[in-house]
């Protein structure tokens, strides 16, 4: 009787194993794979870029439009319109062709680098900040 018991022991132990491999077994099989974690990083890049405006620098933003063929003299108006206004300029061009330039001019000019920029054409004006120095950032995008 004794012999009984154990084969039948022996038996449900055996059940037992075979049925825990099994799992085992079709855990590994049926794992989902692991996303792709470089494809959502670059979209999430993607969309920062296309969502997101970079911080002002200056006190006054501009946004100016120009012909492609045209950006460049726009640039150089602006930087001599600095010039005259007794400040200076730094031009920089963009990726997505456009021009960003960064003007530093005395307050007391402001009026004047105004009057001669308004020369061109411009599309989107940021009131100006107080103080004894005038940054502005003057964007010329293509039309």
């Amino acid at each position: 009787m004794k012999r009984l018991w154990a084969v039948i022991a022996a038996i449900i132990l055996a059940l037992l194993c075979a049925l825990g491999i099994t799992a085992l077994v079709h855990r590994v099989m049926h794992k989902s794979a692991p996303p792709n974690i470089s494809a959502l990083v670059d979209s999430l890049k993607e969309t920062a870029e296309k969502k997101l405006n970079a911080p002002a620098l200056a006190n006054e933003q501009l946004v100016i439009t120009a012909p492609n063929d045209k950006i460049e003299a726009r640039a150089k108006e602006v930087i001599d319109a600095a010039i005259q206004a007794g400040g200076t300029a730094v031009k920089t061009n963009n990726a997505d062709g456009t021009t960003l330039l960064l003007v530093q001019i005395p307050g007391k000019n402001d009026e004047l680098f105004r009057g001669l920029i308004h020369q061109t054409q411009v599309v989107k004006q940021t009131p100006p900040r107080a103080g004894e120095t005038q940054l502005i950032e003057v964007t010329i995008k293509p039309e």
